[in-house]
């Protein structure tokens, strides 16, 4: 399987460091790109370190939604 990991923050959304994440704006021509790609047969996975500093880097008390 042919796969992308990609980042969220400033990679495919972007937002003041005043702003919260509910108030990123999408990449839309990163966003298009990625949907052809999956329309490829690419598996798309996001990673990201978004709450790490909520939770002062403990990865343990970070939920994780699948």
């Amino acid at each position: 399987m042919k796969r992308l990991i990609v980042d969220l923050d400033n990679t495919i959304s972007f937002k003041k460091a005043s702003e919260d994440y509910i108030d990123a704006k999408p990449d839309l021509i990163i966003r298009d790109k990625l949907n052809s790609y999956y329309d490829n047969g690419f598996e798309i996975i996001f990673f990201t370190s978004r709450n790490m500093r909520t939770y002062k880097s403990n990865i343990g008390k970070i939920n994780i939604y699948t």
